[in-house]
């Protein structure tokens, strides 16, 4: 109830337990909403010293990148996450939800939410009938209708939301 606190208490726990992988994901995730980008990019790259093998900091840190507009790193950043966790492409969809958001690099992230779709979503990450509609929404940015409809459409099909309902609605007409 008392947001105005929240900084304070997640920069405690981080100076506190420095060692936390918790604590530079929870600062690293309230920076990245503060839109202090290169914040959160250090705390994502803190919790990656303690787990490396984890795919939580690479997701972080690949938001950073596209919204600092680090092109070539993110690239770097994905494949090292890949590397480091290869069941677990949520970085690849974090960062195409976030170029999807700023409406830049649309075929980029049409690359990444391709990649997303090649395997099983992990237990806590989006599901595929997501990927799908975040696919089906960049490829309407990008002027693909047909494709874009075939993408929402098999979002619905996986139980998609009112929302993704909505979107294949609004496209189809």
């Amino acid at each position: 109830k008392r947001e105005d606190r929240i900084e304070g208490y997640v920069r405690k726990a981080v100076a506190e337990r420095p060692e936390s992988y918790e604590a530079h994901l929870l600062l690293g995730n309230w920076c990245a909403e503060q839109k202090k980008y290169d914040e959160a990019e250090r705390e994502a790259r803190a919790a990656m010293q303690v787990y490396p093998d984890r795919a939580a900091p690479y997701t972080l840190l690949a938001a950073a990148m596209v919204w600092q507009s680090k092109w070539s790193e993110l690239d770097a950043t994905l494949g090292q996450a890949e590397q480091a966790d290869a069941e677990d492409f949520a970085p690849y969809f974090r960062a195409a939800t976030e170029c999807l958001e700023r409406k830049v690099e649309l075929p980029r992230a049409e690359r990444y939410l391709r990649k997303y779709l090649t395997q099983e979503a992990e237990p806590r990450s989006p599901s595929l009938g997501m990927a799908h509609w975040k696919l089906g929404l960049v490829l309407e940015q990008e002027g693909r209708k047909a494709e874009a409809i075939a993408e929402l459409q098999a979002a619905v099909k996986l139980g998609g939301s009112a929302a993704v309902k909505a979107d294949l609605r609004r496209v189809a007409h």
